[in-house]
Protein backbone atom coordinates (compact mmCIF):
# COMPACT_ATOMS: atom_id res chain seq x y z
CA UNK A 1 0.00 0.00 0.00
CA UNK A 2 1.48 3.47 -1.02
CA UNK A 3 2.06 5.73 1.36
CA UNK A 4 -0.54 8.53 -0.05
CA UNK A 5 -3.21 5.65 0.35
CA UNK A 6 -2.02 4.55 4.17
CA UNK A 7 -2.40 8.87 5.00
CA UNK A 8 -5.54 8.88 3.82
CA UNK A 9 -6.93 6.47 5.92
CA UNK A 10 -5.05 6.72 8.68
CA UNK A 11 -6.73 10.93 8.77
CA UNK A 12 -10.04 9.33 7.65
CA UNK A 13 -9.94 6.50 10.87
CA UNK A 14 -8.84 9.38 13.19
CA UNK A 15 -11.82 11.91 11.96
CA UNK A 16 -14.29 9.11 12.83
CA UNK A 17 -12.79 8.50 15.91
CA UNK A 18 -13.13 12.01 16.83
CA UNK A 19 -16.38 12.66 15.05
CA UNK A 20 -15.22 14.60 12.15
CA UNK A 21 -16.40 12.54 9.17
CA UNK A 22 -19.71 10.48 9.80
CA UNK A 23 -19.33 6.97 9.18
CA UNK A 24 -22.97 5.51 8.30
CA UNK A 25 -21.50 1.53 9.39
CA UNK A 26 -19.85 2.68 12.68
CA UNK A 27 -21.56 3.99 15.65
CA UNK A 28 -19.72 6.62 18.49
CA UNK A 29 -22.09 5.25 21.05
CA UNK A 30 -21.28 2.94 23.22
CA UNK A 31 -22.16 -0.72 22.84
CA UNK A 32 -24.95 -2.02 25.40
CA UNK A 33 -27.20 -5.38 25.73
CA UNK A 34 -30.32 -3.25 25.16
CA UNK A 35 -28.96 -2.24 22.06
CA UNK A 36 -30.54 -3.80 18.47
CA UNK A 37 -27.56 -3.16 16.82
CA UNK A 38 -24.62 -5.85 16.68
CA UNK A 39 -21.38 -5.04 18.68
CA UNK A 40 -19.38 -5.00 15.45
CA UNK A 41 -21.37 -1.38 14.35
CA UNK A 42 -19.91 0.44 16.97
CA UNK A 43 -16.35 2.35 17.08
CA UNK A 44 -15.66 0.81 20.67
CA UNK A 45 -15.73 -2.95 19.04
CA UNK A 46 -13.23 -1.61 16.34
CA UNK A 47 -10.88 0.61 18.45
CA UNK A 48 -7.85 -1.55 18.50
CA UNK A 49 -8.27 -1.53 14.80
CA UNK A 50 -8.72 2.05 14.44
CA UNK A 51 -5.53 3.07 16.80
CA UNK A 52 -3.18 0.40 15.05
CA UNK A 53 -4.32 2.63 11.47
CA UNK A 54 -4.43 5.95 13.06
CA UNK A 55 -0.18 5.19 14.64
CA UNK A 56 0.33 3.49 10.91
CA UNK A 57 1.09 0.27 12.15
CA UNK A 58 -1.52 -1.67 10.07
CA UNK A 59 -4.38 -0.82 8.08
CA UNK A 60 -7.17 -3.95 8.54
CA UNK A 61 -9.11 -4.72 5.35
CA UNK A 62 -11.85 -5.93 7.39
CA UNK A 63 -12.62 -2.68 8.71
CA UNK A 64 -11.59 -0.61 6.08
CA UNK A 65 -14.23 -2.47 4.01
CA UNK A 66 -16.82 -2.12 6.32
CA UNK A 67 -16.70 1.44 7.54
CA UNK A 68 -18.66 3.06 4.61
CA UNK A 69 -18.96 6.85 4.57
CA UNK A 70 -20.97 9.12 2.54
CA UNK A 71 -20.12 10.56 -0.55
CA UNK A 72 -21.50 14.24 0.68
CA UNK A 73 -20.01 13.93 4.16
CA UNK A 74 -16.57 12.90 2.55
CA UNK A 75 -16.62 15.80 0.21
CA UNK A 76 -17.38 18.16 3.05
CA UNK A 77 -14.64 16.88 5.37
CA UNK A 78 -12.09 17.06 2.40
CA UNK A 79 -12.62 20.63 2.17
CA UNK A 80 -13.13 21.42 5.59
CA UNK A 81 -9.21 19.60 5.77
CA UNK A 82 -8.11 21.18 2.50
CA UNK A 83 -7.90 17.60 0.97
CA UNK A 84 -8.15 17.58 -2.38
CA UNK A 85 -11.12 15.43 -3.70
CA UNK A 86 -10.27 11.92 -4.90
CA UNK A 87 -10.59 11.66 -8.63
CA UNK A 88 -12.02 8.05 -8.44
CA UNK A 89 -15.17 9.25 -6.51
CA UNK A 90 -15.59 12.82 -7.70
CA UNK A 91 -14.53 12.73 -11.43
CA UNK A 92 -14.02 15.62 -13.43
CA UNK A 93 -16.84 17.88 -14.45
CA UNK A 94 -18.89 16.02 -11.66
CA UNK A 95 -21.94 17.87 -10.56
CA UNK A 96 -22.34 18.39 -6.42
CA UNK A 97 -26.13 19.42 -6.91
CA UNK A 98 -28.72 19.59 -9.54
CA UNK A 99 -28.58 22.83 -12.02
CA UNK A 100 -31.81 24.23 -12.52
CA UNK A 101 -32.17 25.29 -16.16
CA UNK A 102 -31.32 28.54 -17.05
CA UNK A 103 -35.23 29.25 -18.35
CA UNK A 104 -37.83 27.74 -17.18
CA UNK A 105 -40.24 26.11 -19.40
CA UNK A 106 -42.46 29.09 -20.98
CA UNK A 107 -46.47 28.33 -20.86
CA UNK A 108 -49.57 30.45 -22.05
CA UNK A 109 -52.33 30.81 -19.29
CA UNK A 110 -54.08 27.83 -20.13
CA UNK A 111 -50.52 25.66 -18.94
CA UNK A 112 -49.68 24.25 -22.27
CA UNK A 113 -46.27 24.40 -23.35
CA UNK A 114 -45.11 26.52 -26.01
CA UNK A 115 -41.99 24.97 -28.10
CA UNK A 116 -38.36 26.94 -27.97
CA UNK A 117 -37.74 26.85 -31.46
CA UNK A 118 -40.84 28.37 -32.72
CA UNK A 119 -42.24 29.93 -29.87
CA UNK A 120 -45.90 28.65 -31.20
CA UNK A 121 -48.54 27.18 -28.66
CA UNK A 122 -48.68 23.51 -28.78
CA UNK A 123 -51.95 22.60 -28.02
CA UNK A 124 -51.89 19.41 -26.51
CA UNK A 125 -55.63 18.05 -26.18
CA UNK A 126 -57.38 16.58 -23.27
CA UNK A 127 -59.28 13.33 -23.18
CA UNK A 128 -62.62 15.22 -23.67
CA UNK A 129 -61.39 16.84 -26.28
CA UNK A 130 -60.21 14.36 -28.44
CA UNK A 131 -62.23 12.97 -31.22
CA UNK A 132 -62.42 9.52 -32.53
CA UNK A 133 -60.99 10.63 -36.06
CA UNK A 134 -60.77 14.19 -38.35
CA UNK A 135 -63.79 14.13 -39.07
CA UNK A 136 -65.58 14.04 -35.87
CA UNK A 137 -63.11 16.99 -34.51
CA UNK A 138 -64.53 18.81 -37.30
CA UNK A 139 -68.09 18.16 -36.90
CA UNK A 140 -67.30 18.73 -32.89
CA UNK A 141 -69.03 15.26 -31.54
CA UNK A 142 -67.90 14.18 -28.16
CA UNK A 143 -66.09 11.41 -27.50
CA UNK A 144 -68.33 8.51 -27.53
CA UNK A 145 -71.14 9.97 -29.56
CA UNK A 146 -72.22 7.54 -32.08
CA UNK A 147 -73.80 8.00 -35.07
CA UNK A 148 -76.99 5.80 -35.99
CA UNK A 149 -75.89 2.27 -35.02
CA UNK A 150 -72.55 2.74 -34.36
CA UNK A 151 -71.95 1.14 -30.76
CA UNK A 152 -70.66 3.20 -28.05
CA UNK A 153 -66.89 3.23 -27.47
CA UNK A 154 -65.57 1.15 -24.57
CA UNK A 155 -62.55 3.35 -22.18
CA UNK A 156 -59.60 1.37 -23.86
CA UNK A 157 -60.87 2.17 -27.56
CA UNK A 158 -61.76 5.61 -26.24
CA UNK A 159 -57.89 6.09 -25.11
CA UNK A 160 -56.16 4.11 -27.99
CA UNK A 161 -58.36 6.89 -30.04
CA UNK A 162 -56.68 9.55 -27.81
CA UNK A 163 -52.88 8.59 -27.77
CA UNK A 164 -52.98 7.72 -31.82
CA UNK A 165 -54.88 11.64 -32.40
CA UNK A 166 -51.79 12.93 -29.75
CA UNK A 167 -48.99 10.92 -32.15
CA UNK A 168 -50.33 12.16 -34.94
CA UNK A 169 -50.59 16.17 -33.94
CA UNK A 170 -46.65 15.16 -32.51
CA UNK A 171 -45.71 13.90 -35.93
CA UNK A 172 -47.22 16.88 -37.93
CA UNK A 173 -45.24 18.81 -35.83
Amino acid sequence: MSLGVRDRFRLMMEAILRLHLACMTLSPEKWSGQSDSPPEFFVRYHLRDIEDCIAGRRYPRKLLKFAVIDRWDFFLWCKRQGIPLPEFWFPPGWKLAYEWPEEPQPYDTNGVPIVEETREIVMVPTAWQLREDAADAALGEDIGATSGDEPKLRHNQRARNACQFVAELLWRQ
